[in-house]
């Protein structure tokens, strides 16, 4: 095993990686919009 690696399998990695990152934190900006909104429609309706 070549302890080398192919500079486009390298690329190919990095961009799966920063895929992945940016799906969770698009997860994490969702989770937290809803929570907002669920927060906003809480204070307008009176209790």
């Amino acid at each position: 095993m070549s302890r080398q690696i192919a500079p486009q399998t390298r690329s190919k990695a990095l961009r799966r990686t920063k895929r992945v990152l940016d799906a969770r934190q698009g997860m994490e900006g969702a989770k937290n919009a809803y929570r907002g909104s669920q927060e906003v429609k809480r204070a307008d309706t009176p209790n």
